[in-house]
């Protein structure tokens, strides 16, 4: 009976995915307002406040929004400048 019910708890668990996981998170609305900066294997994107993934870690650097234009920020990504809006979006 023990068996099972561990058996049972270890299914239950191994099934949960918590989500992805970074190996830095910074403080939330430095960027942007309710966005943290991650980093993930070297690499730079942001999580929302629900910990929903905005921008997906792939950048090697980000500035911070506003500075070129207003809403913008400049990313780096393989080597070339580029830019995302406040959605996340690369324009």
């Amino acid at each position: 009976m023990k068996f099972t019910i561990y058996l049972f708890a270890f299914i239950l668990l191994s099934s949960f995915d918590a989500g992805p996981s970074y190996d830095a998170i910074g403080e939330f609305d430095i960027y942007r307002t309710n966005w943290a900066l991650v980093q993930q294997d070297g690499l730079l994107g942001f999580i929302n406040d629900k910990g929903e993934e905005v921008v997906s870690p792939q950048y090697s650097s980000i500035d911070m929004f506003g500075i070129e234009k207003d809403g913008w920020a400049k990313v780096k990504k393989d080597g070339k400048v580029r830019f995302i809006n406040s959605k996340g979006q690369e324009i």
